[in-house]
């Protein structure tokens, strides 16, 4: 039986029956290949912790689309999507409403899982950032004035930040150019953990020390009234008034001033001209200066999350602040108040008419 089945195979292959035939169902060939599907787009999330609408907000904004752009993330080039998400927490400030909306956006971030997420200022930091720090969600934070050991970010794997730091060196330095040698400054702000951070160890007057500028006054109030006794007060001691943040201010009855009502308070009010480190107020009336920028702050965030994006661990990163403030100067107050800007430094700001 073996024998014949085995010549019968022979004779087979003898006539050609057991050569190698094409396949009636040839592969597709790479000339008919369907094209790979293309990659699905980056998915960032813009935490914010404020409310559209806001102009740090909106600069900010702007400033981490431009960033993205530049480095080679551009929503209209379809290689990313960005979402905006607001925590509104500057208009809504209970511990109540912290608590859920914390909740809320943790879940929502957990439920659909962005590549990365931009995250601005300490509010939507303690409420997000520091439960999640371990999560295994990439963040680059902007416009943080607390450390971030105090958040619990230096033990996180996970998380890179832009700090939001007053310019006080450069700032003393452009108030010799721009008053003269021995300019007389008011400083005042409120009386927060803000500005302990921003201003403490004596940082404002170490700096002045290293110029020419004389530190005459400097006074941190949450107390309204205070607050424009000594707007009121500074020209007999002072050729300059430099405002910190004012945020917290309240009145006799206890019920807060927003911050914008205090600002054009304070600039409607002053004798003498008013400087402030954020861009902002320089938008209202202040005068300018090397300022702290929206703008920038969201720059420096897209710049740092498209290093990651490209590959770069985020503990190469870190945290940093820019190491210089945007120039900017408004002609309406430098009127108002009289103030000769050289013609070197207005050549190199921003300049606005607000």
């Amino acid at each position: 039986m073996f024998r014949s089945r085995l010549l019968a195979c022979l004779l087979l292959i003898g006539m050609g029956a057991c050569s190698t035939q094409p396949n009636p169902n040839p592969p597709p060939t790479p000339a008919n290949t369907p094209a790979a599907a293309p990659a699905a787009p980056i998915r960032i999330l813009r935490l914010d912790s404020y409310h559209d609408g806001y102009m740090w907000s909106t600069e900010i904004h702007r400033g981490v689309v431009d960033g993205l752009k530049d480095h080679g993330y551009a929503v209209d080039g379809q290689n990313i999507t960005l979402e905006d998400r607001y925590l509104d927490t500057k208009r809504n400030t209970s511990p109540e409403y912290f608590a859920r909306i914390g909740a809320e956006t943790i879940a929502y971030i957990r439920a659909t899982k962005p590549d990365l997420v931009i995250v601005s200022d300490d509010n939507a930091t303690r409420l997000v950032v520091q439960p999640m720090r371990l999560d295994g969600i990439r963040f680059v934070i902007l416009g943080l004035n607390g450390k971030p050991e105090d958040f619990e970010l230096t033990t996180s794997p996970y998380v890179a930040a832009v700090l939001e730091r007053p310019h006080i060196q450069e700032f003393m330095g452009w108030i010799e150019q721009v008053f003269g040698e021995n300019a007389r400054v008011t400083m005042l702000a409120e009386d927060s953990a803000t500005s302990a951070g921003l201003f403490g160890d004596n940082k404002v007057e170490k700096a002045a020390e290293k110029t020419t500028v004389k530190l005459v006054n400097m006074t941190f109030t949450n107390n309204y009234a205070e607050w424009q006794k000594i707007v009121l007060a500074a020209p007999q001691t002072s050729a300059i008034l430099f405002l910190g943040s004012y945020s917290t201010l309240r009145r006799a009855d206890g019920s807060a001033v927003e911050p914008t009502e205090c600002l054009r308070w304070t600039l409607a009010n002053s004798p003498i001209p008013v400087l402030n480190f954020w861009e902002e107020a320089a938008h209202v009336g202040a005068l300018g200066g090397p300022v702290i920028s929206g703008y920038t702050q969201g720059y420096e965030a897209a710049a740092r999350a498209a290093r990651i994006l490209d590959g770069t661990p985020i503990n190469a990163i870190g945290f940093s602040a820019p190491p210089r403030g945007k120039l900017i100067v408004n002609r309406n107050a430098m009127n108002h108040w009289g103030v000769q800007i050289p013609l070197d430094l207005l050549e190199v700001s921003e300049i606005v008419v607000e």
